[in-house]
């Protein structure tokens, strides 16, 4: 059972850390652009996941930077699950 609890301990504190680093985002960091150069409105026809798909196959290395992007996100997602089934498996040996 002590196990079980450092496991819920270790998961609140990374929701803390979590919150925190949102809030720091949100309400200590300024924009980076320059207030002349922001877009006003949202142009519905730019924002098309096809559009963007279209400028990674014709730009080789922004396909190979989006394509480290997502094995590192697949990485770091992979770190949480088997941390989750570690956490199940030590709860069931107790």
């Amino acid at each position: 059972m002590a196990w079980h609890d450092g496991c819920a301990a270790a998961i609140l504190g990374g929701c803390r850390f979590s919150l925190i680093n949102a809030a720091y985002g949100l309400f200590d960091l300024p924009e980076s652009l320059s207030p002349e150069k922001r877009q006003t409105q949202l142009r519905w026809k730019k924002a098309n996941p096809m559009g963007a798909l279209r400028l990674l196959r014709s730009h080789h290395e922004l396909f190979r930077l989006a394509v480290v992007n997502f094995l590192a996100y697949l990485a770091h997602e992979i770190y949480a699950t088997v941390w989750v089934l570690l956490c199940n498996v030590s709860v069931l040996v107790e």
